[in-house]
């Protein structure tokens, strides 16, 4: 069977085949392609309806019975306690504070009412400020160890100097120039030796103070700052000003002309009297 002609771009199709190899038209003449016209335009308003979608926890107790268990438990062993039973009471208070816990874990996974979720943040807020206690006395805790070891360090080495200091004015009144030497050697690398200790102490001590500014910055509530404008944009610049004169010259004393003096004498008045 020989070569057809595609109808769409004229090329050369195998015999049999029922698509163009070129351009994929349909040669047996039928589509499988369904043209179905665009839907008119609504004119009315459409009704939108919303749904909310509420989670829901099978097997959890919610939190509002396990507080009011809780507090309830609490009250009794307070009762139980001043009446004279310890025993139940103590009891009784440990399963009221374990409720509480249930209530609080069980609240930041389900906050559903105000109750919990403050209860949520208070518990949050107490535990980060414990933390930031803990962190912080531990800190102070090493630099104190640490400078505390430096500082023993600092005191032999101020007996060694002030052994050396004795045995080096001996020398130089002896006049042993060996000794002298030497002796001014190792002071100088005795106060190096202290010059570094006291250098370390002073790191120590400022590691400790970011660390303890940075334990308490993590704790801090975010606050927002209101830029005046974008860092890369400057502000356009304006005309230059220029002052005015002073006093303006419609409200000033208006210019008077030059003075001329008078010639002496006047011309009509011939020379002046003589006195007798």
């Amino acid at each position: 069977m020989p070569d057809r002609d595609c109808p769409g771009c004229g090329g050369a199709a195998p015999a049999g085949s029922r698509f163009c190899p070129h351009c994929g038209t349909r040669l047996d003449g039928t589509s499988d392609t369904a043209v179905i016209q665009p839907p008119p335009d609504e004119t009315g308003p459409v009704p939108v309806r919303r749904a909310a979608v509420e989670p829901h926890l099978f097997g959890v107790t919610p939190p509002m019975a396990l507080f009011a268990l809780g507090l309830a438990a609490v009250a009794v062993a307070i009762l139980l306690l001043a009446v004279g039973t310890p025993a139940a009471g103590l009891i009784l208070l440990a399963v009221g504070l374990l409720l509480l816990v249930a209530f609080v874990r069980v609240a930041r996974r389900k906050p559903d009412s105000e109750l919990a979720r403050r209860s949520t943040a208070a518990v949050d807020g107490a535990r980060d400020r414990v933390s930031v206690v803990l962190g912080t006395a531990a800190t102070r805790s090493r630099a104190r160890r640490r400078v505390a070891s430096l500082r023993a360090q600092l005191l032999r080495l101020g007996e060694r100097r002030r052994a050396l200091l004795l045995d080096l004015g001996r020398a130089v009144y002896e006049g042993d120039d060996a000794a002298t030497h030497s002796l001014r050697t190792e002071l100088a690398e005795l106060d190096r030796a202290a010059a570094d200790k006291e250098a370390e102490v002073s790191a120590i001590v400022e590691q400790a103070r970011r660390e303890i500014a940075r334990t308490r910055l993590e704790v801090q509530p975010t606050e927002m700052v209101e830029m005046p404008g974008s860092p890369g944009e400057a502000q356009p610049a304006g005309p230059a000003v220029v002052p005015e004169p002073y006093p303006p010259p419609d409200e000033g004393t208006p210019p008077q002309p030059v003075p001329t003096p008078e010639p002496y004498p006047p011309p009509d008045e011939g020379d002046p009297p003589q006195p007798q």
